[in-house]
């Protein structure tokens, strides 16, 4: 019934639990698995004005710790 399952994560401890029930869905299967992680882009206006690019290198640093 499913081929290909899209198990998308943001790294946090509730999508790692969502990422092994994924994995194991799609075992049942037979299914592929494809795992999506993405980080969200901050647009350097979205403070309400300009960001400088260090601030948004910061800010990227600190997601991918977090990840």
């Amino acid at each position: 019934m499913f081929k290909h399952v899209l198990i998308p994560t943001d790294g946090s401890p509730l999508s790692k639990n969502a990422v092994k029930a994924g994995i194991g869905f799609a075992k049942e299967f037979g299914a592929k698995v494809t795992a999506y992680h993405a980080l969200e882009v901050v647009p350097p206006y979205a403070i309400g004005g300009f960001v400088p690019p260090s601030v948004l290198e910061q800010f990227e640093a600190g997601a991918r710790k977090l990840r």
